[in-house]
């Protein structure tokens, strides 16, 4: 082999290497120097850390009876916090989210949805209450449920609790339906729970 045989041999030996280890190499430097961090896995909501354990303990219910005591456990629930009569827009939050539920067809048995209710009065909780679990806060299970919630954002917010009973995600009461029902099929899709 001539010299020069050899010589372009070593180029392209290099550019092939250049060509598999430099997207590696550049995307490598992006990602450790900060400038670029992939956000295909993010969600639409505010992760809630550290995470909170909500109790099991039953809690009445708003129209007589009582809970059982895991009726947060085993499905994912969209989460209210009623505290003071339900106005116009307590209403159109709980319709809200009644229709992101019913939006999820086949999914939608696997999601409840809850208003806590620390009102005296809850007012009219309009058409949005229709499938819905309304569960006034009483003891010290109650005041628990209270005190994670209001430093969650309180009742300006929507929460989603998951089906081990933890808060993790929230969303301002204006959100866009679109993004509660997104990040509510990822997880149904990939949990093996609930």
């Amino acid at each position: 082999m001539s010299a020069d045989g050899e010589h372009r041999g070593r180029w392209q030996l290099v550019a092939m290497a250049l060509l598999f280890i430099g997207p590696l190499a550049v995307a490598w430097t992006l990602y450790l120097g900060g400038l670029w961090r992939p956000g295909a896995g993010a969600n639409n909501g505010d992760l809630i850390e550290p995470v909170v354990t909500l109790p099991r303990t039953p809690q009445p219910l708003l129209d007589g009876g009582s809970t059982e005591g895991g009726y947060l456990y085993g499905r994912w629930s969209l989460v209210h916090w009623v505290d003071q009569p339900c106005d116009d827009t307590c209403r159109d939050t709980l319709y809200k989210t009644r229709q992101v539920r019913l939006a999820l067809g086949r999914e939608v048995e696997r999601i409840d949805r809850v208003a806590f209710v620390t009102a005296t009065d809850s007012g009219d909780l309009g058409p949005g209450a229709d499938a819905l679990l309304a569960v006034r806060l009483a003891g010290p299970a109650g005041e628990e449920i209270t005190g994670a919630l209001s430093a969650g954002g309180g009742s300006k917010r929507i929460f989603l609790v998951d089906p081990l009973g933890n808060l993790i995600l929230s969303y301002p009461r204006d959100v866009d339906p679109a993004d509660i029902r997104d990040d509510l099929k990822k997880l149904l899709r990939v949990s093996r729970i609930g």
